[in-house]
């Protein structure tokens, strides 16, 4: 009756150390522990490392065990492997509070409102919820895993950018990214789906981005949209997860439609352009994807995938033919865009690098989005319960 007693309160989730309830039942029949070792041909020794808890209980030893005491294999088995997770979780909860400084430096807030962890989460469970978020044990780790990643910046020297909030906001875009259901990657396909990703920049914000999202995914490329992370001063990155799967993240630093597109189209030249360099681009521009870079190395990337972005959005010979043949108005930049499947915004910020428009002209047609990023994902299921 006592072997039942005991297994219906392990059900009930309470802990005990193995050792304690061996003492327990053989105290119970009135033994001692060589009474124990002689029934089940256990050594002397190693009953009383398991009664001292110095040892752990092993199939073998919890089949004699359920022999013995009229009980199961598995009621020992299960009482050893609570035991364990109950002492692993004690050690891993001191461990916590010492990574609690640590914990500090991520995003903690923002993780919060978007649901990856719990608001009422007390300082340990968030370490806990945070671990779980980045996928790793430890901030050591974390660390291994980081470093091992071929990350490139556009920028090396932003002075409130922070190493913690840049790999959370990385982490994010994974989780976004696997919400997606995409093909594998073919060049030719996404070369020949250029121009029709160019026709969802003359389309409203919106519609042109699930246009877009649903083209880049049909070839190999998870295009989502995150919330800035303010201290990471990151806009977008590229990345190959696998040689057939990409991702392309924006975040909404970007305020404009122009930049938007031209970010877009940026980051899918560096997949293009420099898939063989297995690198990943991370752009944390100060003001824009424009601005200047601090490698020189980096540079030449950076302008070959800004070229991309400009001649795929604008093609450069219809850009010629414009240019030479009509005045640089109001209306017929317009029509002009037009007719190349672009929003005017697109052409005037193109003129405007171009330096044929001064940076103050025509900028009323560029459309502020504040807030259409932020609504054009909804995280995936991975939230904090």
């Amino acid at each position: 009756m006592r072997s039942v007693q005991k297994e219906n309160a392990v059900g009930q989730n309470q802990v005990y150390p193995p050792g304690k309830i061996i003492r327990e039942y053989l105290e119970a029949r009135c033994w001692n522990q060589t009474d124990l070792a002689k029934r089940t041909g256990i050594t002397p020794k190693t009953v009383s490392e398991i009664c001292n808890g110095k040892a752990p209980i092993t199939p073998r030893t919890a089949y004699a065990l359920g022999k013995v005491f009229q009980s199961t294999t598995s009621f020992w088995l299960n009482l050893q492997r609570q035991f364990d997770e109950w002492l692993l979780m004690q050690q891993h909860r001191l461990q916590q509070e010492q990574w609690s400084n640590w914990t500090q430096k991520f995003p903690i807030n923002q993780l919060k409102k978007i649901g990856y962890i719990s608001p009422s989460d007390m300082d340990a469970d968030i370490t806990e919820s945070l671990l779980s978020f980045l996928g790793v044990v430890s901030p050591d780790s974390l660390e291994r895993v980081w470093e091992t990643l071929p990350v490139t910046f556009r920028q090396t020297r932003i002075d409130y950018a922070t190493h913690e909030y840049t790999i959370a906001w990385i982490r994010l875009s994974e989780f976004y990214a696997q919400a997606i259901a995409i093909s594998d990657f073919k060049l030719a396909s996404i070369n020949n789906s250029i121009e029709l990703l160019r026709s969802c920049a003359g389309s409203e914000i919106n519609a042109g981005l699930r246009a877009a999202t649903s083209i880049c995914a049909s070839n190999g490329i998870a295009l989502v949209f995150l919330p800035e992370f303010n201290e990471s001063g990151i806009t977008c990155c590229a990345r190959w997860l696998t040689p057939k799967r990409a991702i392309i993240a924006l975040s909404d630093r970007l305020k404009t439609d122009d930049l938007l597109w031209f970010t877009l189209f940026h980051e899918l030249g560096h997949l293009l352009l420099h898939k063989n360099t297995n690198k990943f681009f991370i752009d944390n521009a100060v003001d824009s994807v424009l601005d200047k870079v601090v490698d020189p190395q980096v540079q030449k990337l950076e302008d070959e995938a800004n070229r991309f972005a400009e001649d795929a959005l604008v093609p450069p010979a219809m850009l010629a033919d414009f240019i030479n043949d009509a005045d640089l108005s109001d209306n017929n930049i317009s029509s002009f865009a037009h007719s190349i499947g672009v929003k005017t915004s697109i052409v005037v910020a193109r003129l405007q690098r171009e330096e044929l428009l001064k940076k103050s002209q025509f900028n009323r047609r560029k459309r502020k989005i504040n807030s259409i990023l932020k609504s054009r994902s909804v995280p995936p299921e991975h939230r904090s319960a």
